[in-house]
Parts: structure tokens; sequence; C-alpha cells
């Protein structure tokens, strides 16, 4: 997180953050958000980290679904988003990016079992879950 010096306002260029969680858990599957990162990228001939950040859009997933491709693994504080036929995915290096739905903060890059694996897709930080914490965190600097 970063502290700034000076308050800024909302509008076009900052916006505060929604909670997906305000919609109800059925509206929310299968949104597409926009995740981003530099993780490593594997192609038939090679395996190497990219030279410009790479975004991707993979679907929100069911709690169920998540459930199931990690059982006894997902918290309430977890959000499972990725195709579950695999090929495309969050990866290595990208821990701590973020994942944009319409626009807003709702997911941080976590865990994941392999990248882009058939069943098991990425798991991302609820933010909503933490914004409390945030702003007792920040308050408190």
């Amino acid at each position: 997180m970063t502290r700034l010096l000076e308050g800024m306002s909302a509008g076009k260029t900052l916006c505060p953050t929604k909670c997906l969680s305000s919609l109800g858990t059925t509206s929310v599957v299968g949104l597409f958000c926009l995740m981003s990162g530099c993780s490593l990228l594997h192609t038939a001939k090679q395996t190497r980290y990219p030279h410009k950040l790479q975004c991707l859009e993979v679907p929100l997933l069911s709690d169920d679904t998540c459930f199931n491709a990690y059982p006894f693994q997902i918290t309430e504080n977890m959000i499972c988003a990725g195709y579950l036929e695999g090929g495309k995915d969050s990866c290595q290096g990208d821990s701590g990016g973020p994942m944009m739905c319409n626009g807003e903060l709702q997911g941080v890059v976590s865990w994941g079992h392999g990248c882009a694996l058939r069943k098991k897709p990425g798991v991302y930080t609820k933010v909503c879950n933490y914004i409390s914490w945030i702003k007792n965190t920040m308050a408190s600097r």
C-alpha cells in the first residue's frame, strides 16, 4: 500500500473500491475481470519473462467451483477466476498483481496449482474483505 502525503478526491482517475459481494454471488459468476502481471510466458520453444506488462481477461467462478478445484483450501477471503479448460492463467511472477472487475480492484493474485492447468483456476485474495483493515492501517500511519 502507498500512503499519499495529501488526500485525493474521487473522480475519473480515482474511484473508491466497491465490493462484488454487494451484487450477490450469482450475479458476478462469469463476469470477466482483467488481471495483469509480468509472469513467466510458456511457448512451444521457450519459457521466459516478458519485457512488457501482460494482461488477461478471466471469468469469475462460483464459490462451489472454486472449492471443488481446491477442496478444503478455499476460505471466504478468496475468489477464483480463470478457465477450467486451462491454457490461460496468472503464473509465477504475477503474485500481488491486481484483478480489476468493471474497472475496480476486486482481487490480488495469490496462488494456484501450476500455471494454466485444466481444472485449476487462479486464486485471488478478495479485497472487499480487507477494506476495513486497509482503512484502519492507513489511518494509523
